[in-house]
């Protein structure tokens, strides 16, 4: 999952552009969520930070925090997002996952409504 700004830099064919409203939007969303509290000038408060989780003891309560922490940074600074479900996926909830036991899968199910765009889906690794 590679951050692209507007205009960004495209493998052998040069520059990209977004050029749709979902495609701002999500990219928004990955920057709030990859983003650290503190990290962004005049804005201290802007950022979920999902880094920090990585040496956290993955269990419902830390899942609860991070759901509740991007629920709150989404009705902030991109209220347009409607989130409908945030999921994890960890050795811990699914046995059957063939990675590191340390791995945490986040999805984040979300809609656009004022464009009527539904059932978008962001997965990160943590």
């Amino acid at each position: 999952m590679a951050i692209e700004w507007p205009i960004y830099r495209r493998g052998d064919t040069g520059l990209g552009l977004l050029d749709t409203y979902e495609s701002i939007a999500t990219q928004n969303l990955i920057v709030l969520l990859m983003t650290n509290p503190g990290e962004r000038i005049m804005d201290i408060d802007f950022g979920v930070g999902i880094r920090h989780i990585l040496f956290e003891n993955i269990d419902s309560a830390i899942e609860e925090v991070i759901r509740s922490e991007i629920d709150r940074q989404v009705a902030t600074y991109l209220p347009y997002i409607e989130i409908s479900d945030v999921l994890f996926a960890s050795t811990r909830t699914d046995p059957s996952i063939d990675l590191d036991e340390n791995y945490l899968g986040v999805q984040i199910k979300f809609s656009i409504p004022d464009i009527s765009a539904v059932s978008m889906s962001l997965s990160l690794s943590v």
